[in-house]
């Protein structure tokens, strides 16, 4: 996101196909059930499951910078530390460039997601055609 001016901002992250998540599969360390995206399905049967992690973000150009997360829409503030992302869009993220954990007024952020994947076992899917993968998340921005 690049702004002329600085401006606190956050984004939330909605999974668009949480009923098709298999969230028994292993994603990402210590990802809770609501970590773990929908990946569609294929003959009514459930696909797998994905898990997104902020793993890297400029702010400003460069330098120091941090993940934060808010549970209570930005009352209060803690540190992302490459948690995986929450999917039922209570969860905010914002980007800071002191050790406060707070959200900073920024010009530009610039985040690197990683996205990992667990296709659910051979006897729980239709083998018979090529299976989709359609997982659709849809990331909302927040002014603060």
């Amino acid at each position: 996101m690049t702004c002329d001016a600085r401006v606190r901002f956050a984004f939330k992250v909605i999974d668009e196909r949480a009923a098709s998540a298999v969230t028994s599969l292993e994603t990402i360390q210590g990802a809770t059930p609501n970590m773990k995206f929908g990946l569609g399905t294929s003959d009514g049967k459930n696909i797998g499951a994905y898990s997104l992690q902020v793993v890297r973000e400029t702010v400003n150009g460069g330098g120091f910078s941090l993940s934060l997360e808010s549970g209570d829409g930005g009352i209060s503030w803690g540190f992302l530390n490459q948690r995986g992302l929450w999917g039922d869009g209570n969860r905010l993220v914002s980007f800071s460039t002191t050790t406060s954990n707070s959200p900073g007024a920024n010009t530009s952020v610039t985040a690197d997601i990683r996205v990992t994947t667990a296709i659910d076992k051979s006897s729980n899917l239709p083998l018979t055609h090529a299976i989709p993968l359609d997982g659709l998340s849809t990331f909302e921005l927040i002014y603060l």
